[in-house]
């Protein structure tokens, strides 16, 4: 499990030196990163953590030649699948990687059934990362 934290908090960092310095900082951390999720996660046995960072950076790693959408959606199903899509938050990572994919309506479905496993916010308070972030992916197809 720590080789999949660790793989990564490799991907995250090139990403961010990237984003605040030269646009070649970073470039091969992220990249040693990628590789060794795509390794892990491809594996039948992947755990939901290794699928849930997998599919996390396929959509987000800077440079964004390093991003693979259609994996990204690969390892969401997964990890849905594994929570009996009950789970907000893998609900969350499907849509997202729906969305980059460009399976918007695929994309609106996965965040409306995470928004539906949620309890209602109650007036006056703020709301959680994950409602915050669904509604933003309904939002933004």
């Amino acid at each position: 499990m720590w080789i999949g934290y660790l793989a990564y908090e490799n991907a995250l960092l090139g990403s961010l030196e990237q984003s605040t310095g030269n646009a070649n900082d970073g470039v091969q951390t992220a990249a040693t990163g990628v590789v060794a999720l795509r390794k892990l996660a491809s594996q039948t046995g992947a755990s939901s953590d290794v699928l849930y960072r997998a599919a996390s950076v396929m959509v987000s790693v800077l440079p964004e030649r390093l991003r693979d959408s259609r994996l990204a959606v690969q390892y969401a199903q997964r990890l849905a699948v594994r929570s009996h899509h009950q789970d907000p938050n893998s609900l969350l990572i499907l849509a997202q990687a729906y969305l980059e994919d460009g399976q918007v309506e695929k994309a609106a479905q996965a965040a409306n059934e995470g928004l539906s496993h949620l309890p209602q916010q109650l007036p006056g308070t703020s709301a959680v990362r994950c409602r915050v972030l669904l509604e933003y992916a309904l939002k933004n197809r």
